[in-house]
């Protein structure tokens, strides 16, 4: 989870950097932008999530397919697809605006989804990012939708992958 928060603020920061520090509006280049840098992001960070969960579970000597993180995953994966259709639908209406506060709040819910057969500060982070996409949707500037990505998908993602890393074993 700390790696993906690294990935998380490194897209952040990209996506700033092409936009000139400043994203003032959702301009047709800033969405391409935005749209090829967090595409990257995802691309990168799951497999990196994937590989991280099956040395956790290989440690804890727990099945992948079976057990609590077989049945996290497939809780997680009804979120993740929505995610991905609502992005679909939202890029297709030319929406972009919205997007970044979707994938915060169906992350979110995905993760409350899985934090069912999960610790508790997976619970704490599912809530987080399901209310900053709730900010993110109703506040959709791109500088602001974009810091509410930097603080879900980075700065969260780092500060509680580090902590699970201390406190629960990985």
């Amino acid at each position: 989870m700390a790696l993906a928060g690294v990935i998380g603020l490194v897209a952040s920061g990209v996506t700033l950097w092409r936009a000139g520090w400043r994203p003032a509006a959702w301009s047709s280049a800033y969405r391409h932008d935005f749209l090829v840098v967090w595409t990257v992001a995802v691309v990168v960070a799951i497999p990196v999530a994937f590989f991280s969960l099956y040395r956790k579970a290989r440690h804890l000597q727990l099945p992948l397919r079976g057990g609590p993180t077989g049945r996290a995953l497939r809780s997680m994966a009804p979120g993740w697809l929505a995610a991905a259709l609502v992005t679909a639908a939202l890029v297709w209406r030319g929406e972009m605006a919205l997007v970044p506060g979707f994938w915060l709040l169906l992350d979110g819910l995905a993760l409350l989804g899985a934090a069912t057969f999960s610790i508790a500060p997976v619970r704490w982070m599912g809530r987080s990012l399901a209310v900053l996409g709730v900010f993110a949707i109703f506040h959709s500037t791109p500088l602001f939708t974009l810091s509410c990505l930097a603080l879900g998908f980075g700065a969260l993602h780092l500060g509680m992958g580090l902590h699970i890393a201390r406190h629960h074993d990985g």
